[in-house]
């Protein structure tokens, strides 16, 4: 997003649009209904942090940018929950409602919360799947029957990370995430229109990582490392820049 808004290039402003839709595509083949969702956040809340350190938010792009993003997720989402269903739903009826409605997450994080109580400062150590070998959920059977894989993990990386290192640990992870994207703002203010850019594209990538992980926890081993790699990139970029001169876009 950021590259396709800033760049001087027009070459590589169709190269990055085609990259989006390119990854929308993959979104749609691998049936990733918040991908889509996740996208739909990330450009509205980079043209408003974008626009609020420039000290110009311009509220049209922004309602232009959740309108479309709006349909689009609609449209997606619906297609979604239809390739998903066994069995075609008729026109009439909305395939998203009714998995929604269907949804077993909501039971499934119950049942984490009630563990989360167990342990609520420290949790029961570091790990994905610590907390399904610390309280042997394999073996669970209220778990089995709300979801065959719902022993693996919470699918939700707030309530993972509370299982794994308490409220304090979680504490300290929203602390290191605020603190950066602070160190971000702070000093894209004092540098030129790119670094502003790039603050925002570092509070949209972590807006969106949340979104993506609220219903998973997808933040380990390679995604993980690409999460901070792509973070600690930005935040790079920001430090760095040198002006729009020193852009290689």
């Amino acid at each position: 997003f950021v590259v396709a808004l800033t760049s001087t290039r027009a070459s590589v402003r169709w190269a990055s649009a085609a990259w989006l839709v390119a990854f929308a595509g993959l979104g749609l083949v691998s049936e990733s209904r918040t991908l889509f969702i996740s996208l739909c956040v990330s450009l509205p809340s980079l043209l408003i942090v974008f626009g609020l350190l420039r000290g110009r938010l311009h509220l049209r792009p922004v309602l232009v940018a959740i309108g479309v993003g709006l349909v689009v997720l609609a449209l997606s989402v619906e297609l979604i929950s239809r390739l998903r269903l066994p069995e075609q739903t008729p026109f009439d009826r909305s395939a998203a409602l009714e998995m929604i409605a269907s949804d077993s997450r909501p039971a499934l994080w119950a049942v984490y919360f009630d563990l989360a109580k167990l342990h609520p400062w420290f949790g029961v150590g570091f790990g994905r799947t610590v907390p399904s070998r610390t309280y042997d959920l394999a073996q669970n059977a209220d778990l089995r029957r709300i979801d065959r894989q719902g022993f693996v993990h919470a699918h939700n990386v707030l309530l993972s990370l509370t299982l794994q290192v308490g409220l304090v640990g979680l504490a300290i992870w929203a602390w290191l995430h605020a603190r950066l994207l602070r160190l971000a703002v702070m000093c894209a203010r004092a540098r030129g229109e790119r670094e502003k850019a790039w603050a925002a594209a570092a509070v949209a990538l972590v807006l969106a990582m949340l979104v993506k992980n609220s219903t998973n926890d997808l933040i380990v081993f390679g995604n993980a490392v690409l999460y901070w790699t792509l973070l600690g990139a930005i935040l790079g970029r920001i430090w760095w820049g040198g002006g729009a001169e020193s852009l290689t876009l």
